[in-house]
């Protein structure tokens, strides 16, 4: 979401640094574009990735490859471009509600799928009935629909402006300037109320995953292997749920609690500060695809034949053991 200071000075050649400003931030919609494309590739084509909750993460791949053409690119060009419709009031309130709502939308499809990812590993003998059919297409139009509302309704209807139109405007640029109470709305909805949800969800998968640990440890020693492999994965699950907090919060918190804190300071934060910590925002949508698939590699087949194996003969001895296990490896595939 673009928070543009107003600017006095109007560029009318680009030096060196602006050039080379331009090349290096031009990488990123690149690498967004690439990298998710290369995602949908891999649901489409791999049968194994053709499951019920990867509908996020391709819903989730063309929202981040929306924010790369139409948030990041229009944001170069509103940064450096001298061109006379950027400043068009209309240009500016549509590029200003795509930017919220294609970021938005990002952010609550991260959402939805913690909740899968809950079900799947806390919850797996209701995943099924919780995760329906319709249980996914209500959280896609929840995903689409709010950010419409956040941004079109709100913006187009300058809601962000009330207050703040005598006090702060910008003739010769394209400057989103937002009051306070749009500050603390669009904060608590899209990112304050989705992160501490997050938070507590994926709290409570690292505890389900140790306990799940701490339970195949107390196996016998004639599964051995199995135990390894099934511990191997639940750490797997672990290290992704913190890298992907960890990542998620320092690209998004920086930019939410600034917008609040510049306006109640009276809008004095620096121009390069914004430009920074609002990039530092676009960066979740760039690094999306490889949080969720690169670190997440499937195993090869040799090892998938000698767990089958080993799982297959362990379970002609001990039938109900063999069930709840099951129940486990199915429950972490499905989360990721």
């Amino acid at each position: 979401m673009n928070n543009v200071t107003c600017s006095n000075t109007t560029i009318d050649k680009l030096v060196t640094e602006d050039i080379v400003l331009i090349i290096f931030l031009s990488c990123f919609p690149c690498i967004t574009i690439a990298g998710n494309i290369l995602v949908i590739f891999t649901v489409l084509k791999r049968h194994k990735f053709r499951q019920k909750a990867n509908v996020f993460v391709v819903s989730l791949a063309v929202t981040d490859i929306a924010v790369a053409i139409f948030v990041m690119s229009f944001s170069i060009l509103q940064q450096f471009g001298n061109m006379s419709w950027l400043t068009l009031k209309s240009v500016c309130l549509l590029s200003f509600s795509l930017d919220v709502m294609f970021t938005s939308t990002s952010i609550f499809h991260l959402m939805c799928m913690t909740v899968d990812r809950y079900i799947a590993i806390c919850l797996p003998f209701r995943y099924h009935n919780l995760m329906c059919n319709r249980s996914v297409i209500t959280l896609l139009i929840i995903c689409w629909l709010l950010p419409v509302v956040i941004s079109f309704g709100l913006i187009f209807g300058e809601v962000h402006n009330i207050g703040i139109q005598e006090t702060k405007q910008c003739s010769n640029t394209c400057s989103f300037i937002v009051n306070i109470y749009y500050a603390v709305i669009c904060g608590v909805t899209v990112f304050y109320i989705p992160s501490a949800f997050m938070l507590v969800c994926n709290l409570k998968i690292l505890r389900n995953v140790r306990a799940n640990r701490r339970n195949l440890c107390k196996l016998s020693k004639c599964i051995l292997q199995q135990n390894e492999i099934l511990m191997k994965r639940e750490v797997k699950v672990a290290r992704t749920i913190a890298i992907m907090l960890s990542c998620f919060f320092l690209c998004w918190l920086p930019f939410f609690v600034l917008t609040i804190v510049d306006t109640l300071m009276n809008y004095k934060a620096e121009k390069p500060t914004v430009l920074v910590i609002t990039w530092l925002g676009y960066m979740n949508s760039t690094i999306n695809p490889y949080l969720y698939y690169f670190l997440n590699k499937p195993p090869c087949k040799n090892s998938c034949n000698i767990k089958l194996c080993c799982f297959g003969s362990f379970c002609k001895k001990k039938r109900n053991v063999y069930v709840l296990q099951h129940l486990n490896i199915q429950s972490l595939r499905h989360g990721f």
